[in-house]
């Protein structure tokens, strides 16, 4: 397997990538904390506890995914 076709598999985030990337989503769409618990369905001390990465949260904690739009808009 060369270079190229190891880079194209799929690896699962670790939960800290997973707690970081819902951080970063989150202030790219300046959300609180509250408003993405409000959207997501999640309690609001999940959230804060992706925030803060360390310890990481359980990925059960996070049940729903959150709709995300990777697309940015340009008016």
């Amino acid at each position: 397997m060369n270079t190229t076709e190891q880079s194209q598999h799929a690896r699962l985030l670790t939960p800290n990538e997973l707690a970081l990337l819902i951080k970063v989503f989150r202030e790219m769409r300046q959300w609180s904390q509250e408003q993405l618990a409000a959207i997501s369905g999640l309690n609001v001390r999940t959230v804060q506890r992706a925030d803060k990465v360390s310890p990481p949260i359980s990925i059960r904690a996070v049940r729903s995914p959150v709709p995300l739009n990777l697309r940015t808009s340009t008016p």
